[in-house]
């Protein structure tokens, strides 16, 4: 099967099932936000050759947090204490492991947790009331990476940061900002639901255009530390979940700052 040909047919499926599942009712999107947090702590970690006992705990602290986010304060003790405790327990591991690079290891599985648990398990809490605010910001980064993309090869010449990811061009970024805050100004008509006016939906289409082209840069950062092409390949075509959802994590956060802001001045 032809590469583009791939890419398309199973990017179309990642795109619908996503939709389907955060879309569908707050609980389908934690089981989704769940699942998609489990995959990529795992890819996190074996991209870094972290051991598979450390794999299988940063995995079940990651599935913690989630819960936790889910729960919120109806349950809140039942899983946020065994999740400090779970992480107190990363010190421990450490003890077992025949290596002279404690401080490394442990960095690193500290930095899954804070670059991938920690995001999704805000985007969980925010779709147990706001799924709709969840599936906008899918939606505005696939048009951001899909018109960077198409704008970089057309018109792209002057590159951003060579050394870590040598395709993406000053060109591209301006094009799939301007037009993910475009498409952002016509958000009110996909999510009424929402409440937001104009002005609103272009400074969310405008976090998501800045903030979710570094986030594919910060992933990229890793990949070339790790020395590896895809974090996994679990998406064919397009590599594993980490590599799909990088700019997700890392906007989700200043996402829900603006909204936040926004929000309190609308009292």
């Amino acid at each position: 099967m032809p590469n583009i040909l791939k890419r398309t047919i199973f990017g179309a499926l990642f795109v619908a099932i996503t939709c389907l599942m955060v879309l569908y009712n707050e609980h389908t999107c934690a089981i989704y936000i769940g699942f998609c947090a489990v995959i990529m702590l795992h890819e996190f970690m074996k991209m870094f050759k972290m051991s598979l006992l450390r794999t299988m705990f940063i995995e079940t602290i990651g599935t913690f947090a989630i819960l936790t986010a889910y729960w919120g304060s109806k349950g809140l003790f039942i899983t946020a204490i065994p999740l400090l405790a779970l992480i107190l327990s990363l010190f421990i591991i450490q003890l077992f492991e025949h290596d002279t690079k404690q401080e490394e290891y442990l960095g690193k599985s500290f930095l899954a947790l804070i670059y991938i648990a920690l995001p999704l398990s805000l985007a969980t809490y925010i779709g147990m009331t706001d799924n709709q605010l969840i599936m906008a910001v899918f939606i505005l980064i696939w048009i951001s990476d899909t018109m960077a993309y198409l704008v970089g090869c057309k018109f792209g010449k002057h590159k951003i940061f060579e050394r870590i990811s040598p395709k993406k061009s000053w060109e591209g970024a301006i094009g799939g900002f301007v037009f993910t805050v475009t498409a952002a100004a016509f958000g009110g008509y996909l999510f009424p639901k929402l409440g937001f006016e104009v002005w609103q939906w272009c400074i969310i289409g405008t976090t998501v255009g800045i903030f979710g082209i570094l986030g594919d840069f910060i992933e990229s950062m890793f990949k070339r530390s790790a020395g590896v092409k895809d974090s996994g390949n679990i998406i064919p075509g397009h590599g594993g979940m980490l590599d799909r959802l990088d700019s997700f994590i890392f906007t989700i956060p200043w996402v829900a700052i603006a909204v936040w802001v926004m929000r309190s001045f609308n009292g």
